[in-house]
């Protein structure tokens, strides 16, 4: 057997949240960067992450590719759109149903019946409860599913906005200072 060991250049973060603190949902967080090989890994109380992007011989280039990352970024490379998001699945179809300007329907009932479907309903049982609201009068082309990251992703990435990439950015300052 052949065995290989290395030592990469890791940098270990730390996250203990007092419960003053806005992440309740996340009281701590361990983020680990692997500066060779160009990972980020978080365990966490909210989840755990995990992204490798390609490795580049640029002098500092995974840490200032975390300093510039935007949440958004972030978000798509740990996380999926995964969760239903009802609000704005109605929100959509009845900005949809608006632009139609067909004086022949009765879009305040349609609209009415819309917003009255249960809060807890999922993406199916909208999709089919809108369908039958609106089955006479439009496709189904008209009906919005609309899809978002899970809550504990994005409490990650707040965290990750607000508290860590604040001190990578003083680190690079001072490396590009050397």
């Amino acid at each position: 057997m052949k065995v290989n060991i290395f030592k990469p250049n890791i940098t270990q973060y730390n996250f203990d949240f007092i419960e003053e603190d806005i992440y309740s949902q996340c009281m701590w967080a361990k983020i680990n960067l692997d500066y060779d090989n160009f990972t980020l890994e978080a365990i966490t109380d909210c989840g755990n992450f995990f992204h490798k992007w390609n490795v580049t011989n640029i002098k500092n280039g995974f840490l200032k590719l975390i300093c510039k990352i935007t949440p958004e970024y972030l978000l798509s490379k740990i996380s999926n759109e995964s969760v239903f998001n009802l609000e704005e699945s109605i929100t959509r179809v009845i900005e949809d149903l608006k632009m139609c300007d067909c004086s022949k329907y009765d879009f305040d009932e349609m609209i009415c019946k819309i917003r009255s479907l249960p809060s807890d309903c999922d993406a199916e049982t909208f999709y089919m409860s809108v369908y039958s609201i609106m089955d006479k009068y439009f496709d189904s082309e008209s009906i919005y599913i609309v899809m978002d990251y899970p809550k504990e992703a994005k409490i990650f990435v707040a965290i990750f906005e607000k508290y860590l990439q604040p001190m990578l950015l003083k680190e690079l300052k001072q490396q590009d200072e050397i």
